[in-house]
């Protein structure tokens, strides 16, 4: 039997500094992306998860109104790949 994690705590939170206004919202506008030191690429999309993923809707009460850092799509990522291969 070889050794190996079987179970690991998750990494720590990224700690790198998104561009934010003084309310801590996103400054720019949806679908903007940005590189961060480390090199992971964010965009900025809608605060809400639910609307994020399944489209504006009514959640009973647990909708966020405004914008959020996100992880970018694989588009998104696909997309500025080729932009540099392109150069």
């Amino acid at each position: 039997m070889t050794a190996g994690w079987v179970r690991r705590a998750p990494q720590d939170a990224h700690r790198c500094d998104p561009p934010q206004n003084s309310l801590g919202d996103p400054s720019g506008r949806r679908d903007d992306l940005w590189r961060c030191d480390c090199g992971d690429l964010w965009r900025i999309g809608r605060a809400c998860a639910a609307c994020e993923y399944y489209g504006y809707g009514n959640h009973g009460g647990q909708h966020r109104v405004g914008n959020a850092w996100r992880p970018a799509t694989l588009s998104q990522r696909i997309g500025v790949r080729m932009r540099r291969w392109r150069r």
